[in-house]
């Protein structure tokens, strides 16, 4: 098993292409497949769904940019 907690960057770019969930700080959730990223964690997303629990509803937002030092945690 690889240990992505001392190297994130090798965890993102092992999912390049693939679908990824990622919490923002404010709780927020945004799914969809990871286009790119930069050594800020900053990320491009296409396909991006933000998902909102409390309503269970899934709002479609096409592509979209996230901030590195907005995620709480990406899976």
């Amino acid at each position: 098993m690889t240990d992505y907690s001392a190297r994130p960057l090798d965890f993102l770019n092992e999912r390049k292409g693939r679908k990824i969930l990622v919490t923002l700080k404010s709780g927020e959730q945004f799914s969809g497949n990871l286009l790119a990223f930069d050594l800020y964690i900053n990320l491009t997303i296409d396909e991006a769904n933000q998902i909102d629990d409390k309503n269970d509803k899934i709002l479609n937002l096409g592509s979209m940019f996230i901030r590195g030092d907005t995620i709480s945690w990406i899976v």
